[in-house]
């Protein structure tokens, strides 16, 4: 973070930063903007999975497809931990990837960022392979049917019914679709 900087030097702090390659907030697309990852592997030992290491392929992965589908600056959280404990908050994500094991994930779809609405368990143990896949069918409804400026969340929760939004995980979940696809 560069911070206490004075207007006057901020046009030349950003041309280097441009010249080394590091884009500006406007360059950079929601989803890679709003991401947050925890450390995993293999700084942590709790970590099942990858997490900060392989999250910028994904994004980049999921920023072509919400690019195709004219979402690219609609705000949407996405975050990824290497296992069940949280540390990045992928419960209250938009989409959050939790790791169960060696490239394989629980998708979580639907939270809500102020803390009032947990994610519901999308699908289980995905590999990062089918990760696109499985969320494809849901990208395109929500770029299909989205209210004016509804985000992902707000869209799967609407979509589903419920009167108010889930407040805790208890680990007795079910999917709502199979890795193969919407059940």
């Amino acid at each position: 973070l560069l911070t206490g900087l004075d207007a006057v030097v901020l046009p030349e702090v950003e041309r280097t930063l441009l010249e080394h390659g590091v884009p500006t907030v406007d360059d950079l697309s929601a989803a890679r903007r709003y991401a947050l990852a925890c450390p995993a592997l293999p700084t942590c030992g709790l970590a099942l999975a990858e997490a900060e290491r392989l999250m910028p392929s994904l994004i980049a992965r999921l920023e072509a497809e919400i690019d195709a589908l004219g979402l690219r600056h609609v705000p949407l959280t996405i975050r990824m931990t290497g296992c069940p404990n949280g540390c990045s908050r992928p419960y209250t994500a938009d989409i959050a990837f939790v790791g169960r094991k060696a490239d394989v994930y629980h998708i979580y779809v639907g939270g809500g960022l102020a803390g009032d609405r947990v994610a519901d368990l999308y699908a289980v143990d995905v590999s990062t392979a089918g990760i696109l896949d499985v969320l494809r069918p849901l990208l395109q409804a929500w770029a299909r049917e989205r209210l004016e400026g509804e985000g992902l969340g707000d869209f799967h929760h609407r979509r589903s019914g419920r009167a108010e939004g889930r407040r805790r995980i208890t680990g007795e979940e079910k999917p709502l679709v199979s890795a193969a696809g919407p059940a």
